[in-house]
């Protein structure tokens, strides 16, 4: 087992195999004495235990089966149910789903990146600039004369706004 433990002093105690998909962990684990905790100074307890329950969830579905005989329609099956869970798992307040990128980044966890980042494309596809700076709490420093400039310099990245209204 694994120690962990949150920059707030929540400590998760964990498999082996779950920490490794902490690739920034990787190295600690096969060098250090697991009887203490590994701290992790960026991520807080609550987004360290979503992260977990990643890790674990993934870790259990990429074990190895007991039959290597698996049958198509089981492959796509538990290949729909992990698509639908990760869906689940995205489905949470923006400011949840920035904290869990930027956990997923600092330790290493690609697939969970990868996740978090088409959730947040997703969030923007097909809004307006205004949308997009309100979802990352943008300020628009630009004045009204230089926002006229840069729509007409560059108006193929205004369009969809114009189309939309």
């Amino acid at each position: 087992m694994v120690i962990l433990k949150a920059s707030d002093g929540v400590v998760y105690e964990v498999e082996e195999t779950v920490a490794k998909m902490l690739q920034m962990l990787s190295p600690l684990i096969d060098d250090a004495d697991l009887e203490n905790a590994i701290p992790l100074h960026n991520v807080t307890g609550k987004i360290l235990g979503k992260v977990l329950d990643y890790c674990k969830k993934h870790t259990e579905e990429e074990a190895p089966e007991d039959l290597p005989e698996e049958d198509d329609m089981s492959h796509m099956t538990k290949k729909h149910a992990m698509e639908k869970w990760d869906a689940e798992y995205v489905d949470v307040d923006r400011e949840t789903l920035f904290e869990i990128v930027l956990a997923a980044n600092y330790l290493e966890i690609k697939g969970l990146l990868e996740l978090t980042c088409q959730k947040i494309a997703d969030l923007i596809k097909d809004v307006s600039t205004e949308e997009v700076r309100e979802v990352f709490n943008i300020e628009n420093d630009y004045s009204e004369e230089e926002e006229a400039e840069m729509r007409n310099e560059y108006p193929w990245a205004y369009e969809e706004e114009v189309s939309q209204q």
